[in-house]
Formats: C-alpha cells, structure tokens, sequence
C-alpha cells in the first residue's frame, strides 16, 4: 500500500505528540498489517488535522474527556503525554477530566485522575 499524505501527516503528529509513530495505536497486529496504517491515517491524518475546525489541544482535551467516561486509564496517560507534547498545560487536562463528573461520576473522575497523576506532576 502506497504511503498517502494523511498517513504522513499522521505519522509527523504522532512524533510530535508521543515520541513515537504509534502512539495510542498500538494495535496487537502481525507486521506490516495494513490497519496500522489505515488507522494512522483516518485518526491522526484526517480526524486530528484535516477537518481543521478545531485546534490539536482542543481535540486532545475531548479525547480525555471522553476516555475518562468510558473508563479507559491506560489511555488516558498516553493522551495526557499527548496533550502535553500539544501545549496543553496539566491544569486543563485536569479540568478536562474533573468536568466529566457531570456525566461519568465522582469514582470514575477518581480513577482518571489517578491514572493520569504520574504524567500530571509539575
């Protein structure tokens, strides 16, 4: 499969973001598997840059949020990092997380924020 200009695109972000070309995409995939790719390209080519409506710290900010209500800890330190590396300060990923306990509750905003501690540290 050819390399396409979103895959590139998402490649470049993910470095910037986690230091790496996987990121939170670590998928338990054999070598070379095309999905790899294919998400690459859809989540960090398209979704986090093509659209272009809002900014990468403000996408970052909703994809905490969100994972903090489906409970996803593991992710939520990886896009933590993330936001970080985006310019996003740990006051915001905070208030990002602490705000969901409108729609997820209190044990689940707890969870999050111990989860996201280690990363959070100032």
């Amino acid at each position: 499969m050819p390399e396409s200009e979103l895959y590139r695109q998402g490649i470049e972000l993910l470095r910037n973001m986690y230091g790496n070309e996987v990121g939170d995409l670590d998928l338990p995939l054999p070598a070379n598997d095309p999905a790899q790719k294919e998400w690459t390209a859809w989540c960090y080519g398209h979704m986090m840059q093509e659209r272009g409506v809002i900014d990468l710290q403000t996408r970052a900010l909703t994809a905490i949020s969100m994972l903090t209500c489906i409970g996803a800890d593991e992710l939520i330190r990886t896009w933590a990092q993330g936001a970080l590396s985006l310019g996003c300060n740990a006051d915001e990923i905070r208030e990002a997380i602490i705000t969901m306990q409108i729609y997820a509750g209190f044990p689940r905003i707890k969870q999050a924020l111990m989860a996201a501690q280690d990363i959070l540290k100032e």
